[in-house]
């Protein structure tokens, strides 16, 4: 019969865990097997602010193949520093790079905005890379159902040279932002 049978599995290994003076995770290894392949996260550098909300982290999540045939390996670096957050808890401002092979990716927070339940219904991040990509993600009007997933409003890629094509092109971020809303 269909559907009944596993024909993979996951397996997660969380080791090396440390803590700081006042019991806050600062490091700690996930390593994940699915299927054929194998990713091993290694987290570290956890700060928190007066608030005890996290400042920052850095993480190192290496890919790799379980299957002897199948040559691949991956390496991403991710560090996200400077988090702040306004007075309800929600993340406002933070820099994150992402460094994988060759390629050093920055993302850094133009806009953010939450409902009531802190999910983000707005945001505007800038993303630029060591390669010449310099573009807005955007996302507006973010709706969620129940559980908490994302279920509408849009998202996208905007160049921050060129705009966007079509009727919107070239306009402001504010405009734009505006515009997606309505």
């Amino acid at each position: 019969e269909k559907g009944n049978v596993l024909d993979k599995g996951t397996v997660q290994t969380f080791s090396g865990v440390s803590f700081d003076s006042l019991g806050r995770q600062t490091d700690y290894t996930l390593a994940t097997d699915d299927g054929n392949l194998r990713g091993v996260q290694k987290v570290s550098g956890m700060s928190y602010d007066a608030l005890g909300r996290l400042s920052a982290i850095d993480t190192d999540l290496t890919e790799s193949s379980l299957d002897p045939e199948l040559k691949y390996s991956r390496t991403t670096k991710t560090s996200q520093k400077n988090m702040l957050y306004d007075l309800w808890g929600n993340l406002i401002d933070y820099s994150k790079t992402i460094t994988e092979g060759g390629s050093v990716t920055t993302h850094r927070p133009t806009k953010l905005a939450y409902d009531a339940k802190g999910q983000v219904t707005d945001s505007l991040i800038h993303v630029t890379d060591n390669r010449g990509k310099d573009t807005y993600d955007l996302g507006a009007g973010l709706k969620y159902n129940k559980l908490g997933q994302l279920n509408g409003g849009f998202q996208g890629t905007v160049d921050a040279k060129d705009g966007m094509k079509g009727s919107l092109a070239a306009a402001p971020i504010d405009i734009l932002l505006e515009a997606l809303k309505a």
